[in-house]
C-alpha cells in the first residue's frame, strides 16, 4: 500500500508569473498608457488657470472691551438702567463673521473694477455692458431640468448672490483659539488682485463693526445723559455718570481713525508659487493613472480576447 502523499502545490506563484509575463509582453503597452498620462497632465498644466494664494494675519484690538466692569453693571442695576445687557459677542467675533456677511458681499458687488475682474466672462469690454456668456450645453442642461421639473432661472448679471458664490470659494479662514490669531487667505489668478481686494474686505467689515459701535454708544450716550438729568440720588448719579465716561470711552475709540475690531500683523502677502494646479502633483497623478491603465490591459486583454474566441 502507497502510502506517499501528493506535494501540495501553490497555484499562486504560477498565477504571479503569468502576470508578470502578460505584462512584459505587452510593456510597449504599459509604457503607450504611461505616456498618454503623462501628456495628459501636461495638456491639463498648459491649459489650467493658475491660482495664487494671498493671506493676511489678524489679531484681536485688545482695547474696545464691550463688557461693563462688575462695580458699574451692579449699581446701573440699582438706577434702573440697563446698558450693555446681552452683548456677549465680542468685536473680533463679529469681525470673522463680517467678512463674508452681507454687508461686505453688498460693498463688493457694488465694486465695478472688482467685479469686472471675478466674471470677466460675463462681461464684455467692447460693448461695455453684462453679457450672458456662451455655453454649448447650456440649451442640453435647460432642457433635463425642466423635464425633471427643475426651475430654469433667467440669465442676470452677476451680483451679491453670485459674490458670495465666489467668496465661499476663494476665502478660507483658519483661526487660532489658543492665540486668538487668525490667518485669511483670498486665491485668484492676479495675486495682486488677491491682496487688494483682501485688503479691501478687512476695511469693509472693520469699518461696518466702528459704525455699529459709534451708533450704538452715542444711542447709550444719550438715553444715560437724559437718565442723568432725572435722578436725585447721589450713588445712583454717581453710577450713571461712570457709565456715561464708559460709552464716551468707547465712542472716542470707535471714531480713532486706527483698527477697531482687528488689526494686521504684518503686511498681506502672495505666495510665489501657484497653489492650484500644483505640478508635481498633477504630474504624478497622470503618470500613475496611465500606469494603472496599462497594467489593467496588459493584464485583462488577453483574457477578453479568449472569451470572445470560445
Amino acid at each position: 500500500m502507497d502510502l506517499t502523499v501528493d506535494p501540495i502545490v501553490n497555484p499562486a506563484p504560477a498565477a504571479t508569473e503569468r502576470g508578470a509575463a502578460l505584462i512584459w509582453r505587452r510593456r510597449w503597452w504599459v509604457a503607450a498608457s504611461s505616456a498618454t498620462g503623462m501628456a495628459m497632465a501636461i495638456f491639463v498644466l498648459h491649459t489650467a488657470t493658475y491660482r495664487y494664494s494671498a493671506t493676511m494675519t489678524v489679531t484681536p484690538v485688545q482695547a474696545n472691551s464691550t463688557a461693563l466692569p462688575g462695580g458699574l453693571s451692579g449699581l446701573a442695576s440699582l438706577a434702573g438702567v440697563q446698558v450693555g445687557r446681552g452683548e456677549v459677542a465680542k468685536p473680533f467675533v463679529l469681525y470673522m463673521q463680517m467678512l463674508t456677511g452681507d454687508g461686505v458681499v453688498a460693498r463688493l458687488a457694488r465694486d465695478r473694477s472688482l467685479m469686472r475682474h471675478v466674471f470677466a466672462k460675463h462681461w464684455d469690454a467692447r460693448l461695455g455692458r453684462w453679457r450672458e456668456p456662451e455655453s454649448a450645453t447650456r440649451g442640453v442642461t435647460n432642457l433635463v431640468k425642466s423635464i425633471l421639473g427643475v426651475p430654469v432661472r433667467a440669465w442676470a448679471p452677476p451680483g451679491p448672490p453670485e459674490v458670495d458664490l465666489w467668496l465661499s470659494k476663494r476665502l478660507s479662514v483658519a483661526e487660532d483659539p489658543k492665540n486668538g490669531i487668525a490667518r485669511i487667505s483670498l486665491s485668484d489668478p492676479d495675486p495682486e488682485f488677491a491682496m487688494a481686494t483682501l485688503a479691501k474686505i478687512n476695511t469693509l467689515a472693520d469699518t461696518e463693526l466702528r459704525a455699529r459701535e459709534l451708533q450704538r454708544t452715542r444711542g447709550y450716550i444719550t438715553y444715560l445723559g437724559r437718565t442723568l438729568a432725572t435722578v436725585t440720588l447721589a450713588e445712583h448719579r454717581a453710577a450713571l455718570a461712570a457709565m456715561l465716561g464708559e460709552q464716551e470711552r468707547k465712542r472716542m475709540i470707535a471714531a480713532a481713525d486706527t483698527a477697531f475690531a482687528a488689526e494686521l500683523l504684518g503686511p498681506i502677502v502672495a505666495s510665489d508659487k501657484p497653489d492650484t494646479p500644483q505640478p508635481v502633483a498633477t504630474l504624478l497623478v497622470g503618470l500613475g493613472g496611465g500606469l494603472l491603465l496599462g497594467l489593467l490591459l496588459a493584464l485583462n486583454w488577453p483574457q477578453q480576447r479568449r472569451r470572445k474566441l470560445r
